[in-house]
């Protein structure tokens, strides 16, 4: 089971779940898979920051529609 620290953290699992494979697809040289390897705490942080942004719309959308549809229910 994972834990909610881990959900949060890696959120973008979902979106790309073969992360940890990204450096060997990118090399074309031995060197490459290094390089890569490098890259991807970058990759996993700029995916993650998306994740972010993407749950926080979710719930300004959220907090905003419900007194919203609310309201429309009442008229």
């Amino acid at each position: 089971m994972m834990t909610k620290n881990f959900e949060e953290k890696d959120r973008f699992h979902g979106w790309a779940p073969d992360i940890e494979t990204w450096p060997e697809s990118w090399m074309r040289a031995e060197i490459d898979l290094d390089y890569g390897h490098q890259f991807l705490p970058y990759f996993k942080e700029a995916l993650q920051s998306l994740c972010d942004v993407r749950t926080g719309t979710e719930n300004i959308w959220a907090i905003a529609g419900k007194p919203l549809a609310a309201r429309r229910n009442n008229r």
